[in-house]
């Protein structure tokens, strides 16, 4: 019983949190832009009014979805146990 006791918590750097989080939505998007280019190689004639409206509707959903989804996270995590040097996985 004392073992479990004397087991600490599974805590990261807020720092290494913040990174691992950008480097999966880095994933995410690059295979998101993988198969939007495979599936635009099958529609050549609509390529250019594909790729315009498909970077402008990116666009406004970076802005407006992703960006104050991020900062919430961010947020979040930066407020997990004040004074600590690492948070709680």
């Amino acid at each position: 019983m004392q073992y479990f006791a004397a087991m600490k918590a599974p805590a990261a750097k807020r720092e290494f949190l913040v990174l691992l989080a950008g480097i999966l939505w880095l994933i995410v998007g690059s295979v998101l832009i993988v198969a939007g280019v495979s599936w635009l190689e099958e529609f050549n004639s609509l390529a250019v009014i594909s790729v315009l409206a498909a970077t402008v509707a990116g666009a406004a959903i970076a802005h407006f979805g992703f960006s104050p989804l991020a900062r919430k996270n961010l947020a979040r995590i930066y407020a997990q146990a004040p004074g600590k040097d690492k948070v709680c996985l």
